[in-house]
């Protein structure tokens, strides 16, 4: 919004018009935010599920729904590279960062041990 805003006030400097400036940037950068918090929201992983070799992961678009059942997928591999960890979950690819899990020792054993192929 804040370019927008911004390109409307550099064309009524100049004194052109702004209102089709901006009556066609508004609609165009909210669908933009609109979708970028889409994308962003169902990809984010908020929980895990681990049992035995399976393990669901929950979006927060998905943690947000009433509670459903919980799609187990096997670990097919999980690889560390610094602080984060990308995990193979069937035909699925997820990367978790450690920032944003506190009991991130916790996880990648119970990850490492669920693991199908070791």
């Amino acid at each position: 919004m804040i370019p927008v805003m911004i390109g409307a006030l550099v064309t009524m400097l100049q004194g052109f018009d702004a209102l089709p400036f901006l009556t066609i940037g508004f609609p165009v950068a909210a669908s933009c935010a609109l979708i970028w918090t889409w994308i962003s929201v169902r990809g984010a992983v908020c929980e895990i599920h681990i049992h035995e070799e399976s393990v669901a992961v929950r979006s927060l678009f998905d943690a947000a729904l009433p509670s459903g059942q919980l799609e187990w997928k096997r670990i097919i591999d999980v690889e560390l590279d610094g602080k984060s960890a990308s995990i193979t979950l069937g035909l699925s690819s997820i990367r978790l960062h450690q920032k944003d899990w506190l009991e991130w020792p916790l996880i990648l054993r119970s990850l490492e041990s669920a693991r199908v192929f070791e």
